[in-house]
């Protein structure tokens, strides 16, 4: 899957507060480098959807395997957007459909990832025009969890599958962005339909340049493009 940009946004206003807020200044105090504050800029800018069917390669498991979460005691608490949430305050559901979580909106495990080159460059992806949801949209690499999975396994996994073995097995380190995942909703109309994620942020820096990695890409991306990181900002 890829988290789109264009065609899916969210309303850019929600993110001058609250969670978004926190985790800039969080950025902005923070003494790594770039990149993190990169990725929550964009998130932040050209916000956000992780796209509802899943890869091509893993469909049929994703169909049976995606777990779902709640929060614990008080409901009605929903986190701030992008508000990082320990996950001592939620509780494991039932294995659902991604189909299914979407239609009733139930929380769900995903992975964000920035794919960086040895220089910094960005990789973007673009969503195929055959498909149903955000079609010809550019983003960067989402994944859903299934069941019980890890999140760097999730990380690695989707690095794999829309990038390729090849292109996992050039990253020389995933870097995680928050210490806890960050909450993300986005509503599909007004019949209870939304895609509601808990999303651990990750950087995966690749140990070669750009012109010297070769992606295998999944049927779902239909065109791809590195730019450097004053380029990304301008996104």
């Amino acid at each position: 899957m890829i988290m789109s940009g264009s065609g899916c946004d969210v309303d850019i206003r929600r993110t001058r507060t609250g969670g978004a807020t926190i985790l800039l200044k969080r950025m902005l105090g923070s003494p790594s480098y770039v990149l993190p504050l990169v990725l929550i800029l964009v998130v932040a800018k050209k916000l956000i959807s992780i796209l509802q069917r899943p890869s091509g390669r893993v469909r049929a498991k994703l169909a049976k395997d995606l777990r779902t979460y709640s929060f614990v005691g008080n409901t009605s608490n929903i986190p701030a957007f992008l508000q990082e949430v320990d996950p001592d305050e939620i509780t494991k559901g039932g294995v659902v459909s991604i189909d299914h979580a979407h239609r009733h909106g139930l929380m769900h495990m995903g992975a964000v990832v920035l794919v960086s080159d040895v220089r910094g460059d960005v990789l973007l992806l673009k969503r195929g025009s055959h498909l149903a949801t955000c079609p010809n949209s550019w983003g960067v690499l989402g994944e859903h969890s299934v069941s019980d999975e890890g999140p760097l396994d999730n990380a690695k996994r989707g690095v794999s599958e829309e990038l390729g073995r090849d292109a996992l097995d050039a990253v020389s380190s995933f870097n995680k962005l928050t210490e806890y995942p960050v909450y993300m909703d986005r509503e599909f109309g007004n019949n209870g339909a939304a895609d509601r994620q808990l999303l651990y942020m990750w950087e995966a820096r690749m140990d070669k340049t750009k012109e010297n990695i070769r992606l295998g890409l999944d049927e779902e991306v239909a065109d791809h493009q590195w730019i450097s990181l004053s380029e990304y900002l301008d996104w």
